[in-house]
C-alpha cells in the first residue's frame, strides 16, 4: 500500500477560532467526554470489528445509490475523482463506482482489517486505498472534486480537524458531503428503539445535519442544502436481531463498559422477543447527506 506524504494543516487554529463556540461547545463537549471515557475501549475493539461487520443491517444499495445521484446533479462538473474518508469496507464506495463511471476514486481509513475487506469488494474502477487518519488526511491539497464520508463522521474522534481537512482537500467548487442519520431517523431503528443506553451513547456520538452544517460552514464551506432518502431492512427473525446485538455490530455497542452491555442486551431481548413474536421485523430509518460547496 503506498502512502502519500503532505506538509501538517498549519491552519487549523487559526480555524478553530472562527468556530461560534457557543455553537458548537455543548455538541462537541459532550462527544468528546464520552469518547475520551471510553478511548481504550475503542482502541481494543475498533480493529477487531471488522471480523463481523455487516453492510447490510445499515442501510439499503438502492437508498445510498439515489443520495450520490443527488450528490451528481450538485457538481459543477463530473468528478474526476473522489475520496472516501472512513472508507470501511468499500461498501458504500462501491455503489459510488456504479453512479461516478469516469471518477478515479480513493478511500482511506485506520482500520487495516476494513480496508482490506474494500480492496476485496469488485468496482467500475478499482480504487486506491490509503491508511490514515479523517483529522490527518494524508492527501495533498485540493485532490478532490468530491470528498464524503459515509456512516463514518460521528466515528472521527475531532470533528472539526476532521472537517477541516476533508475541505483542504477538495479542489475549489468541489463538494464535500457527509451521509448520516439524524437522531430522529437512529430512534426509529428497532436497535435503538429496544435498547435505551445503546441509542443514548449513539445519540451523543452522532451530531445533527444542523450541527454538521455549523462546523463546515465555520470552516468556509457553504451549504448547498440536503437528500434524505428513507429506507427500511427486513429481517428473517428476532434471533438474526438479537444475534447483531450479541455481536456488537455497531460501535456504540463495543465502546459500552461489559456489565452494561450484558444489562442492556438481556432487558433488550426480554422486550423485544415480546413485541415480536410471531411477526416479521422491519427497521425503518432514512439517510441524509449534508452537501457543500468549497
Amino acid at each position: 500500500m503506498v502512502r502519500i506524504k503532505t506538509p501538517p494543516l498549519e491552519n487549523l487554529l487559526v480555524e478553530e477560532r472562527r468556530m461560534d463556540r457557543r455553537r458548537r461547545s455543548s455538541y462537541l463537549c459532550s462527544t468528546q467526554c464520552l469518547i475520551k471515557a471510553h478511548a481504550v475501549k475503542v482502541e481494543a475493539n475498533v480493529n477487531t470489528i471488522s471480523d463481523v461487520y455487516r453492510d447490510s443491517i445499515r442501510y439499503k444499495p438502492e437508498t445510498l445509490t439515489r443520495i450520490f445521484e443527488g450528490i451528481s446533479s450538485k457538481a459543477l462538473r463530473s468528478p474526476q475523482r473522489l475520496v472516501e474518508i472512513g472508507v470501511g469496507t468499500g461498501y458504500a464506495l462501491e455503489i459510488a463506482s456504479k453512479v461516478f463511471l469516469d471518477a478515479e476514486l480513493v478511500g482511506v481509513d485506520v482500520v487495516p482489517g476494513m480496508l482490506e475487506k474494500a480492496d476485496a469488494r469488485k468496482y467500475q474502477t478499482q480504487p486506491r486505498f490509503f491508511l490514515t487518519s479523517a483529522e490527518s488526511i494524508n492527501l495533498p491539497d485540493k485532490f478532490s472534486a468530491l470528498t464524503y464520508s459515509c456512516c463514518a463522521f460521528h466515528l472521527f474522534q475531532k470533528k472539526l480537524e476532521a472537517a477541516s481537512e476533508m475541505i483542504r482537500i477538495t479542489e475549489p467548487g468541489g463538494l464535500v458531503a457527509v451521509i448520516g442519520y439524524s437522531h430522529a431517523d437512529l430512534q426509529s431503528q428497532v436497535f435503538h428503539e429496544y435498547f435505551p443506553e445503546f441509542s443514548r451513547r449513539e445519540l451523543i456520538l452522532h451530531p445533527e445535519p444542523s450541527q454538521i452544517s455549523d462546523i463546515f460552514t465555520s470552516l468556509g464551506a457553504t451549504i448547498e442544502g440536503t437528500i434524505r432518502e428513507e429506507f427500511s431492512v427486513n429481517f428473517e427473525s428476532p434471533d438474526e436481531v438479537v444475534e447483531l446485538i450479541e455481536e456488537r455490530q455497531f460501535f456504540g455497542l463495543r465502546t459500552m463498559p461489559d456489565d452494561v452491555f450484558e444489562l442492556g442486551k438481556i432487558e433488550f431481548e426480554e422486550s423485544f422477543r415480546n413485541f415480536y413474536v410471531n411477526k416479521p421485523v422491519v427497521s425503518v430509518s432514512a439517510l441524509t447527506a449534508t452537501l457543500f460547496r468549497v
